[in-house]
């Protein structure tokens, strides 16, 4: 079947009427956790014709097939993988998958989005992709349901603090963020989160999210979904809409970042280069601070050997000297950043970003005694949409 085919009807649906079918035609929608919200959205993203980026670092278990969009034959495969093998049988090169966990994606692979959606249901993501969003400038829409297994209640939030609209933080104080695990573990840690537990209300919050993603990227009542937060209760059959509302005193601060290109990838520039670049916008003593996390400076092994290395907290450590096992970084030993005379001492100044552990489309800030603040944007070659076809 003709694509325009398949299309002709989407093309007619009130939610893009006039011309935005042709700006959601073009859209790109970063998409991430592909669990049991993530994993139907991602499908009805390119279904409705525009692309999606999916990020999630987990595989499919047998317990994920009564709850999420996976067929047993792809059981034990990465969820992108088996995603994109959904997407592309109705439409091929409509999605891209990266397998991670998102904070370490590089935040310029992201940018090439139009909107993030975070299906994580994760309260740890609230911070770090709020700051995301506001830093890159785009919106953030955030689907989540009661994923106890007590009610069928979910919601769908929408934000735009980089843009003088309200942010995720703007209604909650330190406390509230303190009560979000820093980091929750990797899947299959020893620490894994509960598994959610999706009913009904899984559906309604992927449609109701799916039609607030259309107006931001078509532009078709843009304004009417911007600062708004729908609540369903499955269980009482209500739909409550409830107002987001812009706090000047939020806790992020509301920053959208001046990304400044290094015109290299991470494997082909040094922190000696970044610290050059920085140095000629900021004037010297300029600290550089990765955006995903501090600096590591030891590992530990559980055979009790340390080891002195410098990466990012959140790259893969080495193995250890001693024994070749994996080892973990010592989160007591970090610094939030470096000046050239600390890289001089830690011996990084010939080193790569890559090296360093930093992702492609890596953003590093660079901030002065001044308090002035520049964020550097490595480049990729990873593709994260395809050209749109019309």
């Amino acid at each position: 079947m003709a694509v325009a085919d398949r299309l002709a009807r989407v093309a007619q649906s009130p939610a893009l009427a006039g011309g935005a079918f042709a700006k959601w035609r073009k859209g790109h929608v970063a998409l991430i956790g592909g669990g049991a919200l993530g994993s139907r959205a991602a499908i009805e993203v390119v279904r409705r014709g525009a692309s999606v980026l999916v990020i999630d670092p987990d595989h499919v278990a047998s317990t994920n097939l009564g709850t999420q969009c996976f067929a047993a034959a792809v059981v034990g495969k990465a969820k992108v993988e088996a995603i994109v093998a959904a997407c592309d049988a109705i439409e091929p090169g409509r999605a891209r998958g990266i397998c991670a966990d998102v904070r370490d994606v590089g935040a310029g692979v992201l940018a090439e989005s139009d909107v993030l959606v975070d299906c994580t249901d994760d309260a740890a993501l609230a911070q770090p992709l709020t700051e995301l969003a506001n830093g890159l400038g785009l919106p953030l829409v955030r689907l989540a349901i009661d994923g106890r297994g007590e009610r069928e209640v979910g919601r769908v939030l929408v934000s735009h603090g980089g843009a003088g609209h309200a942010c995720q933080l703007c209604p909650l104080s330190a406390r509230d963020l303190a009560r979000a695990t820093p980091r929750t573990p990797c899947p299959g840690g020893d620490q894994e989160r509960a598994p959610t537990l999706a009913g009904p209300a899984a559906l309604a919050v992927v449609a109701l999210g799916l039609h607030q993603v259309q107006r931001l990227v078509s532009g078709h009542d843009r304004a009417r979904a911007l600062d708004a937060e729908l609540v369903i209760d499955l269980d009482a059959a209500e739909l409550h809409a409830l107002a987001l509302t812009r706090s000047e005193h939020c806790l992020s601060g509301h920053r959208r970042w001046d990304l400044v290109d290094l015109r290299h990838r991470v494997a082909a520039i040094t922190v000696r280069d970044v610290l050059g670049r920085a140095g000629d916008l900021l004037g010297d003593d300029v600290c550089l601070l990765p955006h995903n996390g501090p600096f590591a400076l030891e590992t530990l092994c559980r055979c009790g050997g340390r080891a002195p290395f410098v990466g990012a907290i959140w790259s893969t450590s080495p193995p250890c000297a001693h024994c070749g096992q994996p080892t973990t970084w010592q989160r007591q030993a970090t610094l939030a950043s470096v000046n050239r005379a600390q890289a001089q001492e830690l011996s990084i100044l010939h080193l790569t970003l890559a090296e360093l552990g930093l992702p492609e489309g890596a953003v590093v800030a660079a901030t002065s005694p001044r308090h002035v603040v520049v964020h550097f944007v490595a480049r990729t070659a990873f593709a994260p949409f395809c050209e749109s076809n019309p």
